[in-house]
């Protein structure tokens, strides 16, 4: 297991046994409903197995979030587990590097499974309390289940909570507990949760759940050996957008990126800066080379669209605004034809802005074959996100709270955005702000620089420019009103 680095934390975590303490009988459920609890959680976590040297590996455990590709189950299973399950520090490079096979085992009753995972994404960080990796393992037929993640953070202290896992040569254990009060020795921006729930070395990175059997975190650490401290999933989730696509045999074009919007039904996705996208390709596809040539739509050194760089060939496109980038190489089969890798190849990190479309790397779909999926996910948030969605002050609203103001030369101008909702963890979340507030202006420099009045469709373009600008620290100063009262709160690095 992983050692840490600071003196705060003790060794690793996650969790055994499925000894029942004594709970708040109106919270806890029935016999029944605990069996169903264990039945649908147990489903949904992994074993992890890590070979970091010849005579080193590691143990942990994954849970499932997320299915993609094709047929009934989807061909992938998404799994998200602890960076040190699937690394190891390098003292020479000062990095945490790899494990060059890691496999994840899902529970079967007398069976011993074993299926190959590949890493999209992983980062530990002592400093920030950040410990997570993202697994994808090939699982056609369906043996790993999705969990369910908690869409509502309604658990407080003395909710009960469920730590599950694989501690070392044990098949599946789970402990109930409750979510303690705990006095946190760093500062904390309701990213972690503290529960009492035995977890014991051996099952790093398996889940915490509800009384619903909702995922609502990922066990990472134990704290003076008696507290369990959980990343928030909900917290990681709003960090780390997921979704999927696909690219047929017959899809030439380019094709955009849907995702689901709340007001909008479905709308094209678009990187913003601040924001940066990893894709995988997953399967594989062949192009059928011709007359010696090929005509592939190339990302570099192309020409009347054709390329004859071989590391374009076969390789899926993923274009945000006009950049566009390779996923994986292609190489040349025994045949004749150029293939692309089986089964996994990851982008690099792409930070450009614009809409993200996908196809592959060919212009005549008539010689294609194969099939592939994509799996994404874009990291972080927007330079100018605070965290609240906005919309037009309602007219009443605009008379009653005096929604207005007035230029040198005396003409009234409209201001004002009504906030429709507070994302959790945000800026504005940690600052209090409600629905039905209107935001009224925004200052830089803490509010030591010139006073800005917003509308809903100026509030985010002013943050950016004030966060790309003066606003140092990212630091600025927000001005709402609720119920006619003027607020000031402070958002940003240093405001929370």
């Amino acid at each position: 297991m992983y050692t840490r680095r600071v003196t705060f934390l003790a060794a690793i975590v996650v969790m055994l046994l499925a000894c029942c303490r004594g709970t708040d009988a109106q919270e806890a459920p029935r016999n029944i409903d605990k069996l169903e609890l264990y039945k649908r959680v147990r489903q949904c976590t992994v074993k992890v197995s890590a070979r970091i040297g010849e005579k080193v590996g590691k143990q942990g455990t994954g849970v499932c979030f997320m299915r993609a590709g094709g047929g009934t189950h989807g061909e992938y299973a998404v799994v998200v587990t602890n960076s040190h399950v699937v690394s190891e520090y390098n003292e020479r490079t000062q990095r945490y590097e790899l494990a060059p096979t890691i496999k994840v085992k899902p529970w079967q009753k007398g069976k011993e499974t074993w299926l190959e995972a590949q890493v999209m994404f992983h980062h530990l960080s002592d400093k920030l309390w950040f410990d997570l990796a993202f697994l994808i393992v090939k699982d056609p037929d369906g043996l790993i289940s999705k969990a369910a993640v908690a869409t509502q953070r309604d658990h407080k202290v003395g909710s009960t909570v469920y730590a599950c896992g694989n501690p070392q040569d044990e098949e599946f254990l789970v402990d109930d507990g409750e979510i303690v009060d705990f006095k946190w020795p760093v500062k904390d921006s309701g990213q972690l949760l503290a529960h009492n729930a035995l977890i014991e070395r051996g099952s790093s990175g398996g889940g915490l759940f509800n009384s619903r059997g909702e995922l609502i975190g990922i066990n990472t650490w134990l704290y003076e050996l008696r507290t369990g401290i959980a990343q928030d999933a909900q917290w990681f989730f709003e960090w780390f957008r997921f979704g999927s696509a696909s690219v047929g045999s017959r899809a030439g074009d380019w094709q955009n990126i849907v995702v689901s919007h709340e007001e909008h039904g479905y709308v094209d996705m678009e990187l913003h800066k601040g924001q940066s996208l990893y894709m995988a390709a997953l399967g594989t596809w062949t192009y059928n080379k011709t007359d010696g040539a090929t005509n592939a739509g190339g990302v570099s050194g192309y020409e009347n669209r054709r390329v004859s760089k071989e590391h374009n060939y076969a390789s899926a496109l993923v274009r945000v605004g006009e950049s566009m980038f390779a996923i994986g190489n292609g190489m040349w089969g025994t045949d004749g034809a150029v293939v692309a890798p089986p089964d996994f190849r990851v982008s690099e990190r792409i930070s450009t802005t614009g809409k993200v479309s996908y196809r592959m790397n060919d212009t005549d779909i008539s010689d294609n074959g194969g099939y592939l999926t994509l799996i994404y996910f874009v990291m972080g948030n927007p330079v100018w996100y605070i965290g609240v969605d906005t919309a037009a002050p309602w007219k009443d609203d605009r008379e009653r709270w005096n929604l207005y103001t007035t230029d040198e030369k005396g003409n009234r101008k409209e201001i004002g955005a009504r906030v429709i909702k507070v994302h959790d963890f945000s800026d504005c979340a940690h600052a209090g702000l409600k629905k039905g507030d209107i935001i009224i202006s925004v200052t830089g420099y803490a509010g030591a620089g010139e006073k800005t009045y917003v509308t809903e469709s100026t509030l985010n373009s002013v943050i950016q420019d004030l966060r790309e600008g003066k606003a140092k620290g990212w630091r600025i100063m927000l001005t709402y009103r609720r119920e006619g009262k003027d607020h000031e709160v402070l958002l940003g690095l240093d405001g929370k």
